[in-house]
């Protein structure tokens, strides 16, 4: 990646990377591509707020999911 220079100290990154957003449904749906059953990724999203989330959004609930404390 290519980097402008701002002064001695500072220099940006010319292009900032986007990151896309998915709805429940289409996460659902592609339950495997995050490596799990869609019983945990439904748990996981049970745990998230609203309806559009991105991936790294998704595998943080997932983790969370997975290493929470059953009561």
């Amino acid at each position: 990646m290519s980097e402008r220079k701002v002064s001695k100290e500072t220099t940006l990154p010319e292009k900032l990377a986007v990151e896309s957003v998915y709805n429940r449904e289409e996460i659902q749906a592609s339950a495997t591509s995050f490596g799990e059953r869609p019983e945990v990724v439904a748990g996981a999203l049970y745990l998230l707020e609203g309806d559009m989330f991105t991936r790294r959004q998704v595998e943080s609930a997932i983790k969370k999911f997975k290493t929470r404390e059953v009561k």
